[in-house]
């Protein structure tokens, strides 16, 4: 969808610095998404005479002579179908407070939206309730990124909008300092604290196992402590711990490599609302399987959680093994890789803590180079290597069951429950093999027996359609509470596409949310916390009577960095006079339109049935 907005002339400005508080206005929806709103508060005079007796000084700023009118002749497919900015080239500072007082009327009542910031992201969003009277409409926010522009949604609203002024007011001593490392600590644990809190607020004690560390270690000893340090950015290509639009945040970079972890599991336990013992919490990474280090990832998994667990009350329950596996034709390099997942079982059983397969899919490679060649595609696969990859499945089964005792079996979780689309089609191992059923749940593939005899622990003389479903093959008995799991888009699963819901009942214990439970899938760029997804699932989970596992607490990838840094800002020096300035920062005076993109004229009487006029007019 493409982006529309007209850039208006940019605002007189006069700026000092100012405390950081809490972002006033909870709601912010991104430019190109429907998202819920929540009204700005409407101050009127009373809010000007408040001001008036805070001040030391007053800049008082002629009123406009043209106002900025739109009108929109008819309702478009998406609010965000009309939207233009009405001030721009704001300059803006990251954890600074400002006051925002917009004067506006329309035709008839009107729900407009709003939002402060840039594309990504925005530093707040809400909803002004209009009327046909000209009134000021003020609230507050704190900025998380620099600059912007102020931009308006309208789409929903059919009639005339006049926009007469954008105000901006700021108060500050200007005195800006650092935060210690101290309190960057203190802030992000509040912030960690805040988001686990929220989680098991949604959740409601249905979900009792957690991922709530994801993808901790690196692959490497830069330090030559003898294992492997924790993810950051230096070890990830240098990436710009800046670059807030990498969606990329390393907490324990600012936390702590200890703290970090320690306060994610303190946090869970402290919030969850079930029975305590019924809590498990798993530390979850992938490679822990290599043959290439002798399963030195894992070696040093177990030793780091070791070092988190020796303050004496950090307990973590179990460890998750992702296993983003590959078969392989060459039988030397296949032996190792069974070889290596035997010891991987053994190294985790030996722990004392629960075991879980947590990510388990798999694709196929021929020759007899292991690093050389792409994995093939679904329709380039024969029989036989469909067949040997079923094997491979009820090996590692197999081997599960052999070596991890009873008490300690959490269960298996496979990611893909059907082949990805592809090779541009899925953001995963697209066009591999990597299901349990084809596209849309079409088939059951020759994997599906493969799982099913790993499951019994036996062989089965049924053809592969001929089979009942994949739970109904565990031993209970023997295998406790063992768990097999599917991981799915819970909005597919909610709207039953392909009847997923009803496949995924009858053949799983539990499920996994792919990425609907993430930081970033419910914290805006704001940090703006929005649970409705996760407590649709949790309802979802019980009519189908599926237990849930949580992925994930603690993770660097998909957070928010643009707010999390910003949390993190400078502080301001409060003004040992006591006594601060209040400054109006700017009128936005219309008086033409700038040229610089032309989306807006060619976008009129389009499929998203867009018809609007933007033009500056007399008061």
């Amino acid at each position: 969808m493409k982006r529309i907005f007209f850039v208006l002339t940019a605002a007189m400005v006069i700026f000092s610095s100012c405390s950081k508080s809490e972002v006033s206005s909870p709601i912010q929806p991104s430019p190109q998404k429907q998202n819920e709103q929540k009204t700005v508060e409407e101050k009127g005079e009373a809010n000007k005479n408040d001001n008036k007796q805070a001040t030391k000084t007053s800049v008082e700023l002629p009123k406009a002579t043209t106002l900025l009118h739109i009108k929109n002749n008819k309702v478009s497919s998406q609010n965000h179908n009309v939207q233009y900015q009405v001030a721009s080239n704001l300059p803006l500072k990251q954890g600074v407070q400002y006051d925002i007082s917009i004067t506006l009327k329309a035709s008839a009542p009107a729900s407009i939206s709003y939002s402060v910031g840039n594309w990504y992201p925005d530093n707040f969003s809400a909803t002004i309730e209009a009327t046909e009277e000209m009134k000021e409409y003020t609230t507050s926010f704190t900025a998380v990124v620099d600059g912007g522009f102020v931009l308006f949604q309208t789409g929903s609203f059919v009639g005339d909008i006049w926009i007469e002024s954008v105000k901006i007011t700021h108060k500050g001593s200007g005195k800006i300092v650092p935060l210690t490392a101290d309190e960057k600590r203190e802030v992000l644990s509040n912030a960690m604290d805040s988001w686990i809190s929220g989680m098991m607020e949604a959740t409601d004690g249905y979900v009792k196992a957690w991922d709530v560390v994801n993808e901790a270690l690196s692959g490497g000893d830069g330090d030559g402590d003898g294992i492997y340090d924790l993810q950051s950015y230096k070890n990830n290509n240098n990436a710009d711990p800046t670059n807030v639009s990498s969606g990329v945040f390393y907490w324990q970079v600012y936390m702590g490599d200890l703290e970090y972890v320690r306060t994610a599991v303190a946090s869970a336990r402290k919030h969850f609302k079930g029975d305590p013992k019924d809590l498990k919490l798993f530390i979850n990474d992938y490679n822990l399987e290599s043959n290439w280090d002798n399963n030195g990832k894992l070696k040093s998994l177990i030793k780091w959680i070791q070092k988190w667990e020796s303050d004496g009350i950090t307990k973590i329950d179990g460890i998750g093994t992702q296993m983003h596996i590959t078969c392989y034709e060459d039988a030397n390099i296949q032996k190792s890789m069974e070889e290596h997942i035997t010891n991987m079982f053994t190294l985790m059983a030996e722990t004392g803590k629960l075991v879980r397969v947590s990510e388990l899919d798999m694709g196929y490679k021929r020759g007899n180079n292991q690093w050389n060649g792409k994995n093939l595609g679904t329709s380039d696969l024969t029989a036989a290597e469909h067949q040997k990859m079923a094997d491979f499945y009820e090996f590692i089964l197999n081997e599960y069951f052999r070596i991890v005792p009873k008490a300690q079996q959490y269960g298996f979780c496979q990611w893909c429950l059907t082949d990805a689309p592809g090779p541009f089609g899925s953001g995963w191992r697209g066009g591999e093999p990597v299901g349990i059923w084809t596209q849309n749940f079409a088939q059951r593939k020759t994997v599906y027996k493969g799982f099913a005899q790993g499951l019994a622990g036996r062989k089965l003389s049924e053809s592969v359609n001929q089979l009942g479903d994949l739970k109904t093959y565990i031993d209970r008995d023997k295998h406790g509470d063992f768990k097999f799991s599917g991981a799915l888009d819970v909005n597919e699963f909610h709207e039953n596409r392909n009847g997923i819901s009803d496949i995924v009942a009858k053949n799983f214990d539990e499920i996994v949310a792919g990425n609907a439970m993430k930081y970033a899938s419910c914290v805006n760029g704001g940090g703006v916390m929005n649970f409705s997804r996760v407590k649709q699932f949790v309802l979802d989970a019980k009519a189908k009577n599926l237990s849930i596992f949580g992925h994930t607490l603690a993770w660097h990838s998909q957070q928010q960095p643009g707010y999390l840094l910003g949390l993190m800002s400078d502080k301001e020096v409060e003004d040992p006079s006591g006594e601060k300035v209040d400054v109006v920062d700017n009128y936005v005076i219309y008086d033409k339109l700038s040229t610089d993109n032309m989306w807006h004229s060619n976008y009129l009487d389009q499929a998203n049935n867009v018809d609007y006029i933007l033009e500056i007019v007399k008061k």
